[in-house]
């Protein structure tokens, strides 16, 4: 082959200009430099080191994928450059280039010097996995990075780096350093994060963003240790024609762009665990409510997202779902980082419901059955909810809504805690065990005063209850009375609790206080009752309460201005007998009415679910079709592309068989290497 059509456009210019030509030897490649070099050379230099000849190997392959999300690679470099003695290598690197300019060798510097920055900048990690050609590619760029296999060449399938002729041609050696060291960068991303593919342009590798902009004004900044910065390094290049070379510095809204998110993007990660490198990371899917692995580059970029770090696994989170989260934002502020890492003591059951609060700001289960529940006893939902017998129900919301309040407490989230405790006051009744309920919140710790407050208006909660259209009226006795009935259902393990938590028995006691200030602990016979639903005798305190079942009945006599305790148990012995059936069914029936209901949502959830699962199907299946055209389109393009080489081969063939009849030459010969690679 003699050579590339822009090879040719290069000795065309070579051969009418005033530079005389004079023959070097060719590199192996069929992307290389022009063939007549303007300057005196040895007629036999010595044959080019392996390493120079594997970077314009054609055919040579490498997969080269160290998997690292883009932040971690950020940060590996950051730590290299300043852990090693890099600033007097690279300087010792731009020396060399100035000395190959100097020597009029200023096509050859790219491949001269490729390794030696590789191992300062890169650690090496670019060895054998980069192509490096140089071609004509007009007058507004210094040169182009390819992903694996997508260069001007589809037959190389590592990364190609295409150095622009025109630097070459107009540029200095400083330039041609810069404008390596740019296009590097691009391919240590590469090798770094994997291969870029379509879908996943936002993530930064071929880019000029964040990160990108971090690397180059650390290596920026590293040569200036010495004195004279490389200000040539910049962002984007134009051509270095000689009416447009300038030594000017990127423009200011690069650098401010490049360093805004500085202390989010590059804090230091190695103290942190080994998964934070990873191209994979959690997200929350809030359909099915439940974590879901992901690769990173097919999400959001780290410059718009956070990371929530709970048992060693990294779950992203849109940066704008926090906005409105004061507390939350802050909590990252504080650590100056975008990665925030969940109290231990928090089990998943916790950490999903706040992920989905964070997503959706509210999270399961709906308190609208419940409320449905209360409303069917009668009972508004202010404030705690009323303890009643237990059900065949497993699920336990009150508890789960206690532990999203103490998990918002430790991590100071005031929004979480807030919309919890709201929570637990908008039940009516509850089902759950209350001993559960009061060890879990006074566990461990001290608990979030806000919880205490509530525990003890839990306790002497006592609603009057009101059934529409039986004229049934009754008081229940406080919560607190029932855990202490001493052939109830709690009253052994609640004693237990109190004897494990002083905060509980402190607060239980003012509790106590309370309701005896109320007249409730007056009729000591309640206290013994194993009547599931007592009800309290009126104290003298309030000797106008009362106590009335069934239909509306005359009051009962008074002794004194008030109900005699002998003649109100007697009344509540009754009454309770003159509870009818009917009542007892209509409650019966609020109960199947809730979970015939329960199971409808149940099954319109699945069939959601299904039918959410059938487009995602079809959806796939479209995907895969187009994915075919793809192909199909491709594989069309590089049949019309192998036949435009032909043409061009044939094209060369015949101007490259002219100028050897016109010089009265053979192509041979190599270009001297200085390095061992």
């Amino acid at each position: 082959m003699f050579g590339t059509t822009d090879q040719l456009a290069i000795n065309n210019n070579r051969i009418f200009s005033a530079i005389p030509p004079v023959r070097a030897q060719s590199y192996l490649s069929d992307i290389e430099l022009d063939l007549y070099l303007a300057h005196a050379v040895l007629e036999h230099p010595p044959r080019p080191s392996a390493a120079i000849l594997k970077l314009q190997d054609p055919a040579l392959k490498c997969d080269k994928n160290l998997e690292w999300n883009i932040d971690w690679a950020v940060a590996f470099i950051i730590e290299h450059l300043a852990t090693t003695k890099a600033a007097d290598a690279l300087r010792a690197i731009r020396k060399r280039a100035a000395d190959l300019e100097s020597a009029g060798l200023l096509q050859d510097i790219p491949y001269r010097i490729f390794n030696k920055l590789d191992e300062v900048l890169f650690a090496g990690h670019l060895r054998n996995a980069v192509y490096l050609g140089i071609s004509n590619l007009g007058l507004d760029i210094s040169g182009t990075t390819f992903t694996h296999g997508w260069g001007p060449d589809r037959e190389i399938k590592r990364i190609s780096i295409i150095i622009n002729s025109n630097t070459l041609e107009y540029g200095k050696a400083r330039d041609i350093v810069a404008a390596l060291i740019h296009h590097m960068i691009h391919a240590y991303f590469l090798v770094a994060c994997g291969p870029q593919i379509e879908d996943e342009v936002p993530y930064g590798r071929l880019g000029h963003d964040v990160h990108f902009g971090k690397i180059l004004l650390a290596i920026k900044k590293l040569s200036a240790t010495h004195g004279e910065e490389l200000t040539a390094l910049k962002f984007s290049y134009r051509s270095l024609r000689p009416r447009y070379f300038a030594d000017d510095i990127y423009a200011p809204y690069n650098r401010f762009f490049a360093g805004r998110k500085e202390g989010e993007v590059c804090e230091p990660m190695f103290d942190q665990h080994a998964s934070v490198r990873s191209t994979e990371v959690y997200i929350y899917n809030d359909r099915r409510n439940e974590l879901a692995l992901e690769h990173r580059a097919r999400l959001l970029p780290s410059a718009k997202s956070v990371e929530f770090i709970f048992n060693d696994k990294f779950v992203q989170v849109e940066s704008k779902k926090i906005d409105d989260l004061v507390k939350i934002r802050k909590a990252f502020e504080r650590v100056e980082s975008r990665y925030l890492k969940i109290d231990k003591s928090a089990s998943e059951a916790t950490f999903l419901p706040f992920l989905e609060f964070v997503h959706m700001q509210s999270y399961r289960p709906d308190t609208t059955p419940f409320a449905a529940l209360s409303a069917g006893f009668g009972m508004g939902r202010r404030g705690p909810p009323i303890i009643k017998p237990g059900s065949s129900s497993t699920d336990a919301p009150l508890l789960a809504d206690v532990e999203f309040t103490r998990f918002a407490s430790l991590m100071e989230f005031d929004e979480c805690r807030q919309y919890a405790l709201g929570r637990m006051n908008a039940y009516g009744i509850t089902y759950e065990d209350p001993v559960t309920i009061l060890r879990a919140i006074y566990h461990g710790h001290e608990p979030d005063p806000e919880l205490k407050a509530w525990t003890r208006k839990f306790l002497v909660h006592a609603p009057i209850t009101v059934l529409s259209g039986y004229d049934l009226h009754t008081t229940e006795p406080p919560n607190l009375l029932k855990l202490e009935q001493e052939s109830g259902l709690y009253r052994a393990r609640f004693l237990d609790a109190m004897d494990c938590s002083g905060a509980l028995e402190n607060d239980v006691n003012k509790a106590r206080a309370e309701l005896k200030a109320l007249g409730w602990y007056n009729w000591t016979p309640l206290l013994h009752s194993s009547t599931e639903f007592l009800v309290a005798a009126p104290s003298r305190t309030y000797p106008h309460a009362t106590l009335t079942l069934g239909r509306a009945r005359s009051p009962p006599p008074l002794t004194d201005g008030c109900m005699s305790p002998l003649h109100a148990l007697s009344s509540l012995h009754s009454s309770l007998l003159s509870l009818s059936t009917t009542d007892i069914e209509r409650l019966r029936e609020y109960e199947r009415l809730l979970e015939l209901e329960k199971s409808r949502e149940r099954e319109r959830s699945e069939a959601k679910e299904k039918s959410r699962d059938l487009e995602l199907m079809r959806l796939q299946v479209l995907e895969l079709e187009r994915d075919a055209d793809r192909t199909w389109e491709r594989e069309k393009k590089k049949t019309r592309e192998s036949r435009e080489r032909e043409r061009e081969a044939h094209a060369q063939t015949y101007t490259m068989a002219y100028l050897e009849k016109f010089f009265g030459r053979k192509k041979g010969g190599f270009v001297e290497d200085d390095s061992d690679g």
